[in-house]
C-alpha cells in the first residue's frame, strides 16, 4: 500500500503565505529582478540629489557668513569714523587711534591733514573669534569740523 501522497499546493497555483496569494513559477524571477533594479537606481538618483542639496546649503551658508562679516567690518569702519568726527569737534589736534575694540570687531583711524583738508581713514576689522574675517577701509574728508563729511568706501 504505499499510495503516492498528493502535493499540496499542485505546481503553479496559488500558495498562501501570510494571506497573501503567491505564484511558484519561475517567470517572476526576472521581473522581479527588474523591479529592483529599477528601485535601486530611483534610490542612487534620490542620495545624489540629496547629497547636492546639501552641498548648496553650505555654500549658501558660506556666503551668508561671508556677507555678514563684511557688514561688520564696514560697520565699524563706520563707527571708527564716527568717533574721529567727534573727536575732532573736541580737539583739533586729535591724529587717530588704534586697534579700538567694539562689539567682534575693531577699528584703527588715521587723521590725515594736507592742503587745509583733513581726510580720516578708518579700518573696521570683523573677528568674532579673534580670528580677522573681514576688513573694510573708509575713508572720509571732514570739514567745517566735521558738519560736512563726504565719503568713499574701499575694500
Amino acid at each position: 500500500m504505499n499510495a503516492q501522497r498528493p502535493t499540496f499546493p499542485p505546481r503553479g497555483e496559488a500558495r498562501l503565505y501570510g494571506g497573501n496569494a503567491q505564484r511558484s513559477t519561475t517567470g517572476d524571477t526576472r521581473e522581479r529582478g527588474a523591479a529592483l533594479l529599477f528601485v535601486l537606481g530611483l534610490m542612487a538618483l534620490m542620495v545624489g540629489l540629496a547629497a547636492l542639496f546639501v552641498a548648496d546649503f553650505g555654500r549658501s551658508r558660506r556666503q551668508l557668513s561671508r556677507a555678514r562679516h563684511q557688514l561688520e567690518a564696514f560697520n565699524l569702519a563706520e563707527a571708527g569714523v564716527d568717533k574721529a568726527i567727534w573727536e575732532l569737534g573736541r580737539n583739533a589736534g586729535y591724529s587717530g587711534e588704534s586697534g579700538t575694540r567694539l562689539g567682534k570687531g575693531a577699528f584703527s583711524v588715521a587723521v590725515r591733514r594736507a592742503g587745509g583738508r583733513t581726510t580720516v581713514v578708518s579700518t573696521g576689522i570683523a573677528s568674532p573669534t579673534g580670528v580677522e574675517r573681514a576688513r573694510a577701509v573708509i575713508e572720509a574728508d571732514v570739514a567745517d569740523g566735521g558738519k560736512r563729511v563726504a565719503w568713499r568706501h574701499r575694500r
